[in-house]
């Protein structure tokens, strides 16, 4: 983490923001619960989060996700774009959806780290933000087989996780994070959810043109912002210390260190 590297002496040290997106995943299947799956709610959370406080907690480097697809590829969102923290219209949505005071479990990876972020900590602190706007959040955490096993299974009614590119384009996002497909799933998400998001992510899959292309995966992120079971919460730092005699250190997006280049 940023922290750890605080003292250290004789070494190397590189940093910046990594590709990884950590997100909440707010179940939009009624089947699951009959709260998260109100669009209300989700709004409620969307605008209870504190970002600002986020990027606090992660460190140096760490900037806010302005939507699911990080900021190194095409048709990423402006840090204008981001959803900003509202508690007073958060409590308005809240008001307006199906949600008594219930307690909510958010399931994540008891235990686990990724990029220095401890999911603890960090499932800790979305607790205690949402109970600033009066939504009561239980900690589920789970070994990281049985946590994956729920994740995978949509049967979480809200789960803390992150994505990190399985290969360097922005449909990695698109044909994941819809109505019908993988991530949308778990999250809930049936095919026909959201038809605007559906037809940017048919639109844009078969598009030639690379303007056109960022046009449509900007509209897909807006939208994804506004009415869908997925918040972004921020795009963590990469750090990475080697001994000052290596050379050709740098962090890659997909494979995190390339190891042909380090001499």
């Amino acid at each position: 983490s940023p922290k750890q590297t605080t003292g250290l002496s004789g070494l190397k040290v590189i940093g910046g923001v990594s590709t990884t997106v950590w997100f909440l995943l707010v179940n939009s299947d009624s089947k699951v619960s009959t709260v998260t799956s109100d669009a209300n709610f989700q709004q409620a959370v969307r605008l209870g989060i504190n970002y600002t406080d986020l990027i606090k907690f992660a460190g140096t480097g760490t900037i806010q996700a302005a939507g699911i697809i990080p900021n190194a590829f095409l048709g990423a969102l402006k840090a204008a774009d981001a959803v900003k923290r509202d508690i007073a219209a958060a409590k308005v949505a809240l008001a307006k959806s199906s949600y008594k005071g219930e307690a909510i479990p958010l399931s994540y990876w008891g235990g686990g780290a990724w990029e220095g972020i401890l999911f603890d900590d960090f499932a800790a602190k979305v607790q205690a933000q949402l109970k600033e706007v009066g939504i009561n959040i239980t900690l589920a955490p789970a070994s990281i087989g049985d946590a994956l096993s729920t994740y995978r299974a949509g049967s979480e009614a809200m789960g803390l996780w992150f994505w990190g590119p399985d290969w360097p384009d922005s449909s990695n996002y698109s044909q994941n994070f819809s109505p019908g497909n993988k991530v949308g799933l778990r999250a809930g998400w049936a095919a026909d959810a959201n038809p605007v998001v559906t037809n940017l992510v048919n639109s844009v899959a078969v598009e030639p043109s690379a303007a056109k292309r960022l046009a449509d995966y900007r509209n897909y992120q807006l939208e994804l912002n506004k009415n869908s079971p997925f918040v972004p919460l921020i795009q963590s730092p990469v750090v990475r210390v080697a001994a000052n005699s290596v050379k050709g250190l740098a962090a890659n997006p997909i494979w995190e260190i390339n190891l042909a280049d380090l001499k």
